[in-house]
């Protein structure tokens, strides 16, 4: 049982979970010889054991089913015995990648590179059964539903069989997270929040979080996200403020999980860290407020603007949808207070762009029109 090689940049870090009594990493060699090994802890990251295995593994997912551990990851999903540390390749998957592990009524479901495969027997064995030939990044239950985030769009089950498609979110989703209240996706348009009352989703977070997002995971009110530049941040009212916790030694967040209420990270080269009490310099938190206010979000017909105490005068607006076409232009907008209000109700359902312009500063934010 040793520490994890850190520190070395051909060294790479792909992903940290936590399930049942380990906590479970793996470290890519990418120069001086490729491989890829595997890493559990029983002492909270304290000390690591490493997988002697014939061939590579990787690790994007981790599940405890009954008393069997699973991971998911390069080449598929593999039996785990972690005191014996060996991992045994499951029977039936063909397929090259997994990347997610989840339980649903009496099955276990496996995200892959070519759809979703299903196990009745703890992982043993798996069928190949639901939307095939689409890579399913994420497997998430969240209120009774099986979420499905893939490269063609967001997926859902009630019923473990019939998967419908979220049809407003048609692009790759990469990772799903659920609060106690709010359900967000990663998506090539950013951090991604659902507003059943409109059958919407909304941007979350836009000044701190943008389309380089890499994970997000959740705990009672909390949801933390990480980035591919080493932002680490975290909402505790549904994504209108952030707290920033990021550090000067990271540059690539690859994971996010939780261990208790701790949240466990992985970083490219660093290693993995657990928040607080291995911060690489114990740093307090600091909060970035979200400079440019929109509501409400979504809007339906008015979306009030709020700025900053230190944008001042007169402002010129323009929103632009998400093709980049301006729809709608102000060139002389006065504020009242520090706010404004614009009509909106003409206005196509769907994703907008707001620039709001003064003499010295342009801020910018994103919301949802709704019907």
């Amino acid at each position: 049982m040793t520490a994890l090689p850190v520190g070395n940049p051909a060294n790479e870090y792909r992903a940290v979970k936590h399930t049942g009594n380990y906590l479970f990493t793996s470290l890519s060699r990418v120069s001086g010889g490729f491989g890829s090994w595997v890493y559990s802890s029983a002492d909270d990251g304290l000390t690591w054991n490493r997988f002697e295995t014939s061939v590579s593994w990787s690790v994007t997912d981790a599940l405890l089913a009954g008393s069997q551990y699973l991971v998911a990851g390069f080449p598929g999903v593999g039996l785990v015995d972690p005191v014996a540390g060996t991992i045994t390749s499951a029977t039936g998957i063909t397929a090259s990648q997994a990347y997610s592990l989840e339980k649903f009524g009496n099955l276990l479901y496996a995200g892959t590179s070519e759809g979703i495969y299903t196990s009745a027997n703890n992982g043993t064995s798996w069928t190949y059964k639901f939307l095939k030939g689409r890579i399913v990044y994420k497997l998430m239950v969240f209120n009774g539903i099986l979420y499905a985030g893939t490269d063609q769009g967001l997926f859902s089950t009630t019923d473990g069989i019939t998967f419908g498609n979220t049809t407003c979110l048609a692009a790759g989703i990469t990772d799903i997270a659920a609060t106690n209240t709010d359900l967000f996706v990663t998506s090539v348009s950013g951090l991604l929040k659902k507003v059943d009352s409109l059958n919407a989703w909304i941007p979350s977070g836009t000044t701190l979080v943008g389309t380089d997002v890499t994970t997000i995971v959740a705990h009672s009110i909390r949801l933390y996200a990480g980035t591919a530049h080493g932002t680490v941040v975290y909402t505790d009212d549904g994504g209108v403020t952030w707290m920033d916790i990021s550090e000067a030694a990271f540059r690539d967040v690859t994971g996010l999980s939780f261990l208790g209420s701790k949240l466990v990270m992985s970083e490219l080269n660093s290693g993995v860290w657990i928040y607080p009490t291995s911060w690489p310099n114990g740093m307090e938190e600091t909060v970035t407020p979200q400079p440019l206010a929109l509501f409400p979000n979504p809007a339906v017909e008015r979306l009030n603007i709020r700025l900053p105490g230190d944008f001042r005068g007169d402002v010129a607006l323009e929103i632009k949808n998400i093709a980049g076409i301006t729809v709608l232009k102000v060139p002389a907008c006065r504020m009242a207070n520090g706010t404004a209000s614009l009509h909106v109700a003409g206005l196509p359902a769907g994703m907008y762009i707001i620039t709001v312009r003064n003499r010295d500063q342009t801020l910018t934010g994103r919301f949802c029109k709704a019907e």
